[in-house]
């Protein structure tokens, strides 16, 4: 364009620059947007394969806390024949009849394998709005004894003269998920393991004789209790390969288990309730195992309650219970050095009867409990002689009167007379009960005997006056 006096105008060559410049800036955001879209869908894409990793790894596990003899349970042989015929094209290498043999329960009936402890059918977790599945493939191979060879086919060991070998399980746990980025859109990942497949497992024996240990229910002990516990096992019968090996988890301080033997000895040191489980494994592995909670218990311990010093008296019942804390089930008394007439309840601790004699006894209170283990406590048991005090009284005529001899001590009952009592009172043999009323003034020296029924006697003189 040109101005009225005829120069040249800038407006057009500014306005074609701005178009460029957009047009330029709409294509490499064009361009950008594709960039941040692959990304975006590959950072999801790395995200989705930790999770079908973390998947992968807990259907494994599944298959590990199996029994050995129990990996196959359910994979009956016609559902096992359809996985294979169409496995995952990632795992159909892994399944070549040279490095892999089929494998199944024979006594599964057919289609069980779908429900099986490891299914043949996939098992279905939806997460993070992605549905994966899990496959599970198991065969069998073998390798040669003491080696670290690849695991193959039993028959290509044998085409190759290996007579030595170990079996294993084969386990190929497969893993897909929808994913734009994978061929046919969905991604698979795979992992695989040998699990020893030697079902001839060490298996402890339930039909134990009655001296040995049942350790399939609670047990317990007694601190510093001395132990010694064979765990014996027919190994013949019920399988095992090998050197088997001994382990235990959570034994009472104190205690300790021979590797070799299964023999846990010892002493416990600590009262406590300790989950115990006792392991035994073979040259595969394979493992067998008993648990048990065993109570370890302090020693029994007589109570601090009872007091050393016992008084009794002669002739007359007693009873005293003596308790104690600690010990296992069942605890039982006795006692030596006793009194006359005393005796001890083996079963409630219970001391009773009737002293028929007076002294001073140092006795021995001894409880066991069901280990052999004892608490012991020393008592002195004491029953006073006879005695008696008179005092000297004051009457007043032609009043009644009444005054009480009181003996103590000895062997009860106790007979009592009094001689030259004032006129007018007279004395009650069985209780030593002066009674009665004077009638005449004076003084008298009276005498007062008393005889417990051991024929011991006590004699006491005294003034008594009457006003």
């Amino acid at each position: 364009m040109r101005t009225s006096d005829g120069t040249a105008s800038d407006t057009g060559f500014t306005l074609v620059e701005t178009v460029v410049a957009i047009m330029v800036v709409m294509v490499v955001t064009a361009s950008l947007t594709g960039l941040f879209i692959t990304t975006s869908r590959l950072a999801h894409l790395h995200g989705d394969k930790q999770t079908a990793i973390q998947l992968a790894d807990d259907a494994m596990e599944r298959v590990h806390a199996l029994k050995v003899a129990a990996v196959l349970t359910g994979r009956d042989q016609k559902s096992v024949q359809a996985q294979w015929a169409n496995p995952l094209s990632d795992v159909h290498a892994m399944l070549d009849s040279a490095v892999t043999d089929l494998a199944y329960d024979d006594d599964a009936a057919d289609g069980a394998g779908a429900t099986a402890a490891v299914p043949t059918a996939p098992l279905e977790r939806t997460l993070n709005g992605l549905t994966y599945r899990q496959y599970f493939y198991i065969g069998t191979c073998v390798r040669p004894s003491a080696a670290s060879s690849e695991c193959v086919a039993a028959s290509v060991a044998a085409n190759a003269g290996k007579s030595a070998v170990i079996p294993f399980y084969r386990v190929i746990v497969a893993v897909t998920w929808p994913g734009r980025l994978c061929t046919g859109n969905v991604c698979t990942y795979v992992s695989s393991s040998l699990i020893g497949s030697k079902t001839e497992e060490p298996v402890f024996n339930t039909n134990a004789g009655a001296d040995e240990l049942d350790l399939t229910t609670e047990m317990d002990s007694t601190v510093y209790d001395d132990v010694t516990l064979p765990l014996t096992l027919d190994f013949t019968a019920t399988g095992g390969e090998g050197v088997l090996t001994w382990s235990a988890v959570n034994l009472p301080p104190g205690l300790a288990i021979s590797s070799s033997t299964g023999t846990i000895s010892g002493t416990p040191t600590t009262a406590g309730t300790y989950a115990t489980r006792v392991v035994v494994s073979d040259v595969y592995d394979q493992q067998d195992y008993v648990a048990w909670s065993w109570q370890i218990k302090a020693l029994p311990v007589i109570s601090t309650a009872n007091t050393s010093a016992v008084t009794i008296k002669g002739g007359v019942a007693f009873t005293k219970t003596f308790a104690a804390t600690g010990g296992s089930p069942t605890l039982v008394w006795s006692a030596t050095g006793l009194p006359p007439g005393l005796t001890m309840a083996a079963a409630t601790g219970i001391v009773s009867g009737t002293p028929t004699a007076v002294g001073s006894w140092t006795s021995t209170i001894t409880v066991t409990d069901g280990h052999q283990q004892a608490g012991v406590k020393t008592f002195t048991f004491t029953a006073a002689a006879l005695s008696m005090s008179v005092a000297a009284q004051t009457l007043t005529i032609n009043t009644a009167a009444s005054v009480t001899i009181a003996a103590a001590g000895g062997i009860q009952p106790y007979t009592y007379t009094g001689t030259n009592l004032p006129t007018g009172l007279a004395m009650d043999a069985s209780t030593g009960v002066v009674s009665g009323t004077p009638t005449r003034t004076g003084s008298w020296t009276v005498v007062i005997k008393v005889v417990d029924a051991a024929g011991t006697t006590v004699s006491k003189n005294a003034t008594w006056k009457v006003t």
